[in-house]
């Protein structure tokens, strides 16, 4: 992987000024935090291409006197497009590494999305697994109810209907995106698809039949302190458990989650995700970490750079709630980051808390 450079974060600084417009600005066009902005410019972090399209289209709407952010591509006028290209160009060529061998760049005006890890071959299948609620007392979920809904037994829908939703968009070739109950997951052609499976083992007994079969160190288990939720154990370290506060009824306010991509045991020709956390908070936080648009090119920047050399990863992380809601993290931050491992580390061991890449921000 080739290092940020220091010439496109100059050229990027160069630009924004010319127009006069502040890291602020840029950040909230963007969409992005405005330490992001600063990291790019500074050299510190790598610039994803859609990026640099944004930074592109920013800047020749402000060439014209637009304030409003940024505009659909249909908006914008001839002229605008031209110079937009011109200058795409002029910043792909600036984040070439300093090798000097080329950096593959998109063909045609309309890029398709950057290939993340979310991204498949075409026609391979992908099948989701998600937990089975017991007991619902909702109507709906009784058979005999003209208004049965069956995915009121299927468990962490949140995070299920971000994800599926993503892997639609980033594999539109791909017809055989399914998701399924772990209860009903016992078919061959399902067992050597890509694997998702989406929570932990109190609603997901599949988890036993297929991680036993891996090299992953951690298992999820309950904890006399957590209700209601499993925690992730690392060999014989002590657990790193959610955080509850307030007075009277204790509100969640930092849970953890984990994210493991391994080899399917049983095809070796695809792969085995694991998105799970203490709480649905934490298997929320654990798919949005590479869905999210705001820090998911930010996020697959850390792995790629953190895990370059290896076929199966994981890694632990906090997981910010606010009322009530589960925030992305940010995996540049390192009070964020818990425990990674991968099989590229010597003997196989496992890192508490991994250094942050080179090209970290």
């Amino acid at each position: 992987m080739s290092q940020p450079s220091a010439t496109l974060g100059a050229l990027l600084r160069q630009l924004r000024l010319g127009v006069g417009a502040t890291q602020k600005d840029v950040a909230d066009a963007l969409k992005v935090g405005e330490t992001s902005i600063s990291q790019y410019e500074s050299g510190r972090s790598a610039v994803p291409d859609a990026r640099l399209r944004d930074f592109a289209t920013f800047v020749v709407l402000s060439e014209s006197g637009h304030t409003g952010g940024l505009v659909p591509d249909g908006q914008l006028t001839e002229l605008q497009r031209t110079t937009r290209a011109e200058m795409l160009s002029r910043l792909r060529e600036a984040r070439r590494p300093s090798t000097g061998q080329p950096r593959p760049e998109p063909a045609g005006a309309e890029e398709p999305p950057a290939a993340d890890l979310w991204t498949f071959d075409p026609g391979e299948p992908i099948t989701i697994v998600v937990g089975q609620l017991q007991n619902m007392t909702h109507p709906y979920a009784n058979t005999r109810d003209p208004n049965y809904t069956e995915v009121m037994a299927h468990a962490d829908m949140d995070a299920l209907i971000e994800l599926y939703g993503h892997l639609r968009m980033r594999n539109p070739d791909n017809d055989e995106i399914r998701f399924v109950r772990s209860d009903r997951f016992i078919e061959a052609d399902q067992m050597s698809s890509h694997v998702v499976v989406i929570g932990g083992p109190g609603l997901n007994p599949t988890l036993e039949q297929i991680f036993d079969r891996t090299d992953l160190p951690v298992s999820q288990e309950e904890h006399a302190d957590v209700k209601d939720g499993e925690v992730f154990y690392v060999q014989n370290e002590e657990p790193e458990l959610p955080i509850f506060t307030g007075r009277g009824t204790l509100r969640l306010t930092s849970d953890v989650c984990l994210f493991a991509r391994l080899t399917n045991p049983f095809n070796t020709a695809r792969t085995l995700t694991w998105c799970s956390g203490v709480y649905t908070r934490g298997t929320l936080g654990s798919v949005r970490l590479l869905t999210d648009i705001a820090l998911r090119d930010e996020n697959s920047s850390y792995l790629a750079h953190r895990f370059t050399d290896a076929k199966q990863f994981a890694i632990m992380v906090k997981v910010p709630v606010v009322s009530g809601r589960a925030l992305t993290p940010d995996l540049y931050n390192e009070e964020a980051r818990l425990y990674e491992w991968s099989d590229a580390e010597p003997s196989g061991e496992a890192r508490p808390d991994g250094d942050a890449p080179e090209a970290s921000r």
